[in-house]
């Protein structure tokens, strides 16, 4: 049911503004977050399983775990990985997807423990996947060729190309 309201939106957006952008996921939650780049992260998207392993196959398999029922017949998916952390308190994610012409971006939003904060003692993994319906992604006046992952303040951060 949430697919067919993400394609209802699409459908509408496009036909009322062909060029304009569309949101396909967001997060309001986490984009109220704000944004410290991690030293070790890593930025994925793919269309096609080969891409997908190509590119997560450094990430250790702790990260990995919840991203083992990926269907990439249907969906493509775009990822955040923050590093291995000491501690908990630490969290990346995609505050918001959207389409904006040839390009998929990814607004990229993290947060880390302040030093007076109660946290976990144990190694984490955080990372962030979403998966979009590849029809969504194919319209006929664009086709995504690539992510750009962006700051809250619209930095660039890095680029994947399909």
């Amino acid at each position: 049911m949430e697919r067919f309201f993400i394609f209802l939106i699409i459908a509408l957006a496009a036909a009322a503004g062909g060029g304009a952008a569309v949101v396909l996921y967001e997060d309001e939650a986490a984009l109220e977050w704000g944004f410290c780049e991690p030293a070790n992260a890593r930025y994925f998207a793919a269309w096609y399983p080969e891409l997908w392993q190509q590119q997560v196959n450094p990430i250790p398999a702790q990260a990995k775990l919840q991203w083992d029922d990926m269907n990439f017949e249907t969906d493509a998916a775009v990822g955040v990985y923050m590093g291995e952390q000491t501690t908990g308190g630490y969290a990346i994610a995609i505050g918001r997807l959207e389409l904006q012409a040839e390009w998929l971006i990814a607004t990229v939003v993290s947060r880390e423990p302040g030093p007076t904060d109660m946290v976990t003692q144990a190694f984490t993994y955080p990372s962030h996947i979403v998966t979009v319906d590849k029809s969504l992604l194919t319209r006929a006046d664009a086709v995504p060729i690539g992510v750009r992952f962006i700051s809250p303040d619209g930095d660039k951060l890095f680029e994947v190309m399909f």
